[in-house]
């Protein structure tokens, strides 16, 4: 069989699979495909010939590999982002924590708040907040995100620092 309608067989076999895959690790879509794509153009580039035996194993430790490797970007990303909102807290332009934790209280849902709370109160890390919640790393990571976005756009309108 040539490499490519083993590819071809790969591909119609498993893609599924692996898309499901970075998608429940991901809960983006685009994401997903791009990893799932990313796997098969590396079987490409390094001309990879797969055992039949052990095929499926490996394609999936590489979705899941890649997954992670995308999701501790993502965790960096907001590590500074973080450290620029409290930059920016401390600058000349700070605000009231009272205000800041007013508007917490009003404008983020009771779930956002616990997490944030627990990020930049308790200083919890992303796994402990999941573990305790009983969420994953990356729903801790979406609110967050959001909860500093929202935050951002509501005391520093003006601010366009981009990580």
């Amino acid at each position: 069989m040539k490499q490519d309608e083993r590819l071809e067989r790969l591909f119609k076999t498993y893609y599924q699979r692996m898309y499901r895959l970075a998608r429940t690790m991901l809960y983006d879509a685009d994401e997903s495909r791009d990893v799932v794509s990313d796997v098969f153009a590396e079987i490409i580039r390094q001309q990879t010939v797969l055992l039949p035996e052990t095929e499926e194993h490996y394609l999936m430790t590489s979705v899941r590999n890649r997954c992670r490797n995308v999701l501790q970007k993502k965790l960096i990303r907001e590590q500074y982002r973080q450290h620029y909102l409290v930059e920016e807290e401390s600058s000349e332009s700070a605000i009231d924590t009272t205000e800041l934790l007013h508007y917490v209280e009003t404008h983020l849902s009771l779930q956002a708040q616990r997490i944030f709370h627990m990020r930049f109160i308790d200083e919890m890390t992303y796994q402990q907040i999941g573990d305790e919640l009983g969420i994953s790393k990356v729903a801790v990571y979406k609110h967050v995100s959001q909860s500093v976005e929202l935050l951002r756009q509501k005391f520093y309108p003006k601010s366009k620092k981009e990580v």
